[in-house]
C-alpha cells in the first residue's frame, strides 16, 4: 500500500465493482482511495466523479494536451482534458458525459466511465464506500489493450497513470 499526501492511498479496488462486469480481463488495472470530507459524505458517485474532473492540476491538462495532440497524429481519438467544468448533478444516464468520457454503468454506489479505441479500452469507476465512521472514494483505472500501439502507449502512459491518477484525485474538492 502506498500512501501519497492528502490521504491518497494506492489500494486494491473494493470487491463487487460493476467495472469488474463491464471489464472481467484487463491488462493494467490500478486503484486509489480517498477518505472524504464533511462536505463529500453525501455525495453520489457523479458528483464525485464531477468533482474530481473539475480540479484537475493545470499540469496534467497541459499533458492531456501533448498526449491529444500525439493521438491526432496516429489518427486516434483525442478525448479532449481532463479538467472539464461542469454543472454538478447527482445522477446520470448511460451514454452521458463525465469530463471528456461516456458513462457505461451506474448504481448507488458507482458510476464507470470511459473511452473505446482501436488501440485500447480504458474504464474509470468512482465508487462510493462507508466503512465504520468513515466514508471513501475509490477511483479505478481499468485498460484492456487491443495491439501494439495500445501496448506501446500503455508503455508510456502507465508509469505517468501513477503519479496522474492519485494527483487528480488529491486535487478533488472532496
Amino acid at each position: 500500500m502506498t500512501v501519497h499526501k492528502a490521504g491518497v492511498i494506492k489500494t486494491a479496488p473494493p470487491a463487487g465493482l460493476l467495472i469488474e462486469a463491464l471489464m472481467p480481463r484487463w491488462n493494467f488495472r490500478d486503484s486509489y482511495r480517498r477518505r472524504l470530507s464533511a462536505p463529500g459524505q453525501g455525495a453520489s458517485p457523479v458528483q464525485l466523479a464531477q468533482r474530481i474532473f473539475s480540479r484537475t492540476p493545470a499540469w496534467v491538462d497541459r499533458l492531456m494536451d501533448l498526449r491529444n495532440a500525439a493521438m491526432r497524429r496516429l489518427g486516434l481519438k483525442d478525448v479532449g482534458r481532463l479538467g472539464q467544468p461542469q454543472p454538478e448533478q447527482h445522477a446520470v444516464t448511460l451514454g452521458d458525459r463525465i469530463g471528456p468520457f461516456t458513462v457505461y454503468a451506474h448504481s448507488d454506489t458507482e458510476v464507470v466511465f470511459g473511452e473505446k479505441d482501436r488501440h485500447l479500452d480504458v474504464f474509470i469507476s468512482v465508487s462510493r464506500w462507508t466503512e465504520g465512521d468513515e466514508a471513501a472514494v475509490y477511483v479505478t483505472t481499468s485498460v484492456v489493450i487491443h495491439n501494439l500501439l495500445g501496448r506501446l502507449y500503455m508503455l508510456v502512459v502507465g508509469p505517468a497513470h501513477r503519479v496522474i491518477a492519485p494527483a487528480v484525485l488529491r486535487a478533488a474538492a472532496l
